[in-house]
């Protein structure tokens, strides 16, 4: 008997788990394949092999972990998001985001070669862009770590740390821009790299990690970004208290303190929520096992000892939550420890 190839126009199944071989009333069965390798599959139907990628630039750190997020505001704001050890980078068509140009004025033929431009504002150890450079194009498009900065001037070094040495380069005659690329400082480690999630909201992203206070991500521009722990006003709480002790607030707004009628407090509370009957507010400091000062998100009815109490469910002590997500157009955070 002759052996039957069948056409197929459609692969929008994907590759299908060895468990369904032979399924063939499985609906999804005619789209499937056995193996996709390097191929991307459109809505349509039909399967390419899949884009190349584009070199843009090196991490900041060659030697450590660094994981890739995409941020899409929309078709024409999308940003490729480098984090690494405490920081953030980012990148946007195919380059990566600089802070202003500062003028340069003159560069030495010297070994290191010296750079000036006035008030230029940078730390040692800071990468800067060249461009533009008339002369010593040698210079031009590359990234170069400061060092030995003073108010006007700082020298060049390579991504290494190795003295940029100019000597033999064309002698400078005038113009170029040096750029700082734009990073912001995090307090996600390493570790935590592949251990985060996220979601996003137009400019904003949730990003959590079981050690972290929810991070909230805020873009305001191109080389505009922050990142903070996200304030979280009326809970979640841990179980209502069921026992005799009370909580009693020496005010109903504002800056108070919060007096339990047994040790209840510690040290890590610092940054918790607490709820005393229809009242909310945020711990601020930790006086002893039972005192605490808090600042209200929602006004206290009065200042009288109340057993209807809760902590919050988050702080160092108990864990924060493991998982984000968006549902129904509520955030939702999960999977504390």
């Amino acid at each position: 008997m002759a052996r039957v190839h069948p056409f197929q126009s459609n692969f929008t199944a994907g590759e299908l788990t060895p468990k369904l071989a032979g399924q063939i009333d499985f609906k999804k069965y005619a789209n499937g394949l056995e193996l996709l390798q390097n191929m991307t599959v459109f809505p349509q139907g039909g399967a390419a092999r899949r884009y190349g990628t584009r070199f843009v630039g090196p991490v900041k750190d060659s030697t450590k972990t660094v994981r890739l997020i995409p941020f899409e505001f929309n078709v024409e704001q999308s940003y490729c998001l480098e984090f690494g050890n405490q920081y953030i980078r980012f990148y946007k068509d195919n380059g990566i985001i600089t802070e202003n140009d500062k003028t340069i004025t003159g560069i030495t033929k010297a070994n290191p070669a010296v750079v000036t431009a006035s008030s230029h504002g940078y730390s040692n150890g800071d990468e800067v862009i060249i461009t533009l450079v008339g002369g010593m194009t040698e210079i031009n498009g590359k990234r170069y770590k400061v060092a030995n900065k003073t108010t006007n001037t700082f020298e060049l070094q390579d991504l290494d740390g190795n003295n940029i040495n100019s000597t033999a380069y064309t002698t400078y005659t005038s113009g170029g821009d040096a750029n700082k690329i734009y990073e912001i400082s995090t307090s996600i480690t390493e570790s935590m790299l592949y251990e985060i999630q996220y979601t996003q909201s137009a400019d904003i992203m949730y990003i959590v990690h079981e050690t972290l206070p929810p991070q909230k991500l805020t873009r305001t521009g191109h080389s505009s970004w922050s990142i903070g722990d996200e304030t979280l006003k009326n809970g979640p709480y841990l179980d209502t208290n069921t026992t005799s002790t009370t909580m009693t607030p020496s005010g109903t707004s504002g800056s108070v303190t919060i007096t339990a009628s047994t040790s209840t407090f510690a040290a890590t509370d610092v940054n918790r929520l607490i709820t005393i009957g229809d009242g909310h507010a945020k711990i601020t400091a930790f006086s002893s096992a039972t005192s605490v000062t808090a600042t209200t998100t929602t006004n206290f009815a009065n200042t009288s000892a109340n057993a209807t109490w809760a902590l919050g469910a988050y702080c160092s002590a108990k864990g924060y939550p493991r998982t984000v997500s968006f549902y129904e157009q509520r955030l939702v955070f999960a999977g504390s420890t």
